[in-house]
């Protein structure tokens, strides 16, 4: 399976298997502005490093933490509070979950915990 990139509900899939980053390439190769010059370059050195058939263009050295949640996460929420945990209310929840994940905002509670934890260490 080849991946694609596409923008969908505000988001970038960014996974693309090796074979279409070339044939990028080859399309930019043709071009003739300065970015695309760049942008070839750096596309050729991902060709030429990645080991896998489909690489993922995000680069993950920027971050330092992600949350993975799964259908299983939902449903054991669901079941602590004592609600069905039917594909239905697990979609609902999933759905309006990612509204409110969107805009990012959430987790810097964690970060000014930890900041006041180390209050005394930092300088």
């Amino acid at each position: 399976m080849t991946g694609s990139i596409k923008y969908r509900k505000g988001r970038w899939n960014v996974e693309i298997s090796c074979k279409e980053l070339k044939r990028a390439i080859s399309v930019l190769e043709k071009a003739d502005s300065h970015g695309c010059e760049k942008i070839k370059k750096i596309l050729k050195e991902i060709v030429k490093t990645s080991i896998e058939e489909n690489v993922n263009l995000i680069d993950r050295n920027q971050y330092f933490a992600t949350i993975l949640w799964q259908d299983d996460d939902i449903k054991t929420a669901l079941e602590e509070r004592d609600f069905s945990t039917l594909s239905e209310n697990v979609e609902r929840i999933k759905t309006n979950s990612k509204k409110q994940l969107e805009d990012c905002s959430h987790g810097w509670d964690v970060i000014d915990v930890v900041i006041d934890m180390e209050a005394r260490y930092l300088k």
